[in-house]
């Protein structure tokens, strides 16, 4: 069931900038700052959920439950939707809200300018910082509800870093005449990784979502020799990143965004052809473009099962832990570690942008103003 709340209003934003600029030989350096303070933000607030949890998990820092302990299944640890319910009649009742926040900070510095040979050239460095107490924008309440991972009451929202930040972008744009009738543009991108959370792969809290931050076991300190071993072996095998992103929160349930995933490069290129078939002034363009071709081309030479993560990659796999039962003396699930923790390989998904490759034309019709020859921007203008 969901409602919404009567005060609910759509979202918006405070946002300031500044930007100053500075000629330097046939280039121009510019440096734009920019804040905006988001308002009135889609969250969600269970409230068929039981106000006090029935019990805590004491190996997994009193992480609350809120189903009986006796209602969980040993053998497997699956958990009843109906046990957390005040009203058992009434599954999930979710309250659409517009109470929540979020925060952006940006900084980009810019070169832009021509060279001797024509070419027109840009590069650009952004710092981002983005939090926020939920990242969901769109499309569905369940997902919604769902977005903001939890620690413990999932209808206290959090401040975290936001799904959508990539801190570090580095954009350097190319446009090159080759001759009278070929040019080349070419767009590169060097982003820094997605942030994801450590997840259970189950629900463990009873709240009906599969939305609960997993509990990092030291494996020195493990009771669960299982869990201890892999652990172990993770944090042995896994990449630098996200081994950092485990050391330092052992022993405690995983913040919300804490971990980032590999630098992702991308490319994109077009070529524009301006034959005289229809006349000096050029006014036919063929051009071929291509939307990342990096991954398209990781994908082709590797086979989407082991592909190395070039271009636009998925998420890493961030299901950190498997539920493999529970033990009613100790009131602690058993759990089983996923290996591949932060793996691009078997995240699944495909890939995020798709690699596209299109051959287009265009054909200028009527008087060209000042007599100059028909051309098209040899590459669109990247979003900073």
């Amino acid at each position: 069931m969901i409602t919404f709340d009567p005060r609910f209003t759509a979202p918006h934003a405070w946002r300031a900038s500044l930007g100053v600029m500075q000629r330097v030989g046939d280039f121009s350096l510019t440096v734009d700052a920019s804040y905006a303070r988001g308002k009135s933000q889609y969250g969600f607030r269970d409230l068929n959920l039981m106000g006090t949890p029935s019990f805590a998990l004491p190996d997994e820092a009193e992480r609350p439950v809120y189903v009986p302990a006796d209602s969980i299944v040993p053998s497997t640890g699956a958990l009843s939707l109906t046990a957390s319910r005040a009203h058992p009649e009434f599954g999930r009742v979710l309250l659409i809200r517009s109470d929540l926040q979020s925060e952006t900070k940006q900084l980009t510095v810019a070169l832009t300018g021509n060279t001797k040979r024509g070419a027109t050239v840009r590069a650009s460095y952004t710092l981002t910082r983005s939090v926020d107490q939920s990242s969901f924008a769109c499309c569905s309440a369940a997902q919604g509800f769902a977005a903001p991972t939890t620690a413990a009451d999932p209808n206290v929202p959090e401040w975290a870093t936001s799904d959508l930040e990539r801190r570090h972008v580095v954009l350097a744009t190319l446009n090159y005449p080759v001759s009278d009738v070929l040019e080349i543009g070419v767009i590169g991108r060097l982003l820094s990784g997605t942030p994801f959370t450590p997840l259970v792969g189950s629900d463990v809290n009873g709240d009906g979502a599969r939305n609960d931050r997993a509990f990092l076991f030291d494996p020195v300190t493990a009771n669960d020799t299982a869990v201890a071993n892999g652990m172990r072996a993770l944090l042995t095998s896994a990449p630098s990143g996200v081994r950092r992103c485990l050391e330092r929160q052992l022993q405690r349930v995983a913040a919300r965004n804490s971990c980032a995933g590999p630098w992702q490069p991308s490319l994109d290129l077009q070529l524009n052809w301006h034959p005289a078939w229809f006349g000096p002034d050029r006014r036919l363009t063929v051009s071929l473009l291509t939307v990342n071709l990096l991954g398209g081309l990781d994908e082709w030479w590797h086979g989407a099962a082991h592909r190395l993560g070039w271009g636009y990659a998925t998420t890493p796999d961030p299901v950190l832990l498997y539920v493999r039962g529970f033990d009613p003396a100790t009131r602690g699930f058993r759990y089983a570690v996923n290996g591949r923790f932060g793996s691009l390989q078997s995240a699944g998904g495909g890939i995020i942008v798709p690699f596209q490759i299109a051959l287009q034309g265009r054909l200028t019709l009527g008087p060209i103003a000042g007599g100059g020859r028909a051309r098209k921007a040899s590459a669109q203008t990247p979003d900073d």
